[in-house]
């Protein structure tokens, strides 16, 4: 069976090939039949070989609810402790994420301190984290800087109108708001 092959003491690259050929296809076809798979087998994949795969994992775990918080923070903290450069980084907004996620901020912030962020997603969530410690000129900043806004940073444009009443945040939302 599948399961005896892969939860041998070395599991061959040919089962590890195979457990992540099912996973990738239970993360298509079913996230719930996934996550069990994940917590039951996600620990044989921790390498650093598997890094890539790793990544992709954290992301689809990333957008779900909180079902796969704990799995998602588990995987970024590893990532975090196991990768360097812009695998580190990445590893790094995750962890930020997560603790946003989970309302600390300052551990959020702490995470990101020293970072300049270098694309939309980026600034959007150093957004998101000033937004939530109620720092809304910060937040301001970085969501002006953003390239392309979306609908989801209506919302944050519209809290920090509604906090400053200036003629920055006012003209940004509703400049949101024609759009």
């Amino acid at each position: 069976s599948l399961r005896g092959l892969i939860l041998k003491r070395s599991p061959s690259e040919e089962a590890m090939a195979l457990l992540k050929e099912v996973m990738l296809e239970a993360l298509q076809r079913d996230f719930s039949s996934f996550i069990n798979l994940w917590k039951e087998m996600g620990r044989l994949f921790l390498e650093p070989s598997n890094i890539p795969f790793l990544f992709n994992i954290a992301e689809a775990l990333k957008r779900s609810d909180t079902v796969a918080m704990n799995e998602f923070f588990s995987l970024s903290r590893w990532l975090y402790k196991n990768t360097s450069g812009m695998q580190k980084r990445r590893a790094t907004f995750f962890l930020a994420r997560f603790y946003l996620f989970m309302g600390d901020t300052e551990m959020a912030l702490g995470l990101l301190e020293g970072i300049k962020p270098l694309d939309d997603s980026e600034r959007r969530l150093f957004a998101e984290v000033f937004l939530k410690k109620g720092d809304y000129d910060s937040s301001l900043r970085y969501l002006l800087e953003i390239k392309e806004l979306k609908g989801e940073d209506l919302s944050m444009v519209a809290e920090i109108a509604l906090s400053k009443k200036d003629d920055l945040s006012t003209g940004l939302f509703e400049r949101l708001l024609r759009e």
